[in-house]
């Protein structure tokens, strides 16, 4: 296992996780809760298509 792995943070916005993804040429991430436990994984589709989105 990665001692230090990259993460996404639930609170962290959209355009940064989609930064992050991309610049560390993953295609999914997983995201942690404020107390350091998983709380879900964002894949590459999933931050493209929260950044198309339409902000209604």
């Amino acid at each position: 296992m990665t001692a230090d792995p990259i993460v996404a943070h639930d609170y962290e916005a959209v355009d940064r996780v989609a930064k992050k993804i991309a610049d560390e040429h993953h295609n999914h991430l997983p995201v942690i809760d404020a107390d350091g436990y998983l709380a879900g994984m964002v894949t590459r589709a999933d931050a493209l298509a929260a950044l198309v989105a339409d902000p209604e």
